[in-house]
């Protein structure tokens, strides 16, 4: 599968019970699905297993995302080379806003977790500095 190196190549694996039939994943996730929901991991570096699945909106989905290469470890931070500054930006539906251009990486990275928290509540995917 072109896709393995996105997730089983970096050890992500389905746990057990689920692999033993679709059945079992059906038993403990179908009760928490509704119409528009996708599923989603909480750890993006976890395995896929109840306790770190969950169905969320398309905009909660495209928030917990793995950083891009190129750019800061953090979530929402990047290096901009024509500003020389340390950028911090969140998507929220599908549209980025920029939070500030910081002199430091852990001032964007605090930007961004405020900005995180502030729009998806319980469901903010926050940096740990």
């Amino acid at each position: 599968n072109r896709q393995f190196a996105d997730y089983g190549g970096r050890g992500i694996k389905v746990c057990s019970r689920w692999l033993e039939g679709i059945q079992y994943f059906f038993e403990d996730m179908l009760p928490h699905w509704r119409t528009g929901l996708l599923l989603d991991r909480i750890d993006n570096d976890g395995h896929c297993s109840p306790e770190n699945c969950r169905f969320v909106d398309r905009g909660v989905s495209n928030h917990n995302i793995r950083p891009r290469k190129g750019s800061s470890q953090f979530k929402g931070v990047h290096w901009n080379t024509a500003y020389e500054k340390w950028v911090a930006q969140v998507t929220v539906n599908g549209h980025q806003i920029l939070l500030g251009k910081f002199d430091s990486e852990e001032e964007a990275v605090k930007a961004y977790n405020e900005a995180a928290t502030e729009y998806y509540k319980e469901f903010a995917s926050i940096n740990k500095l």
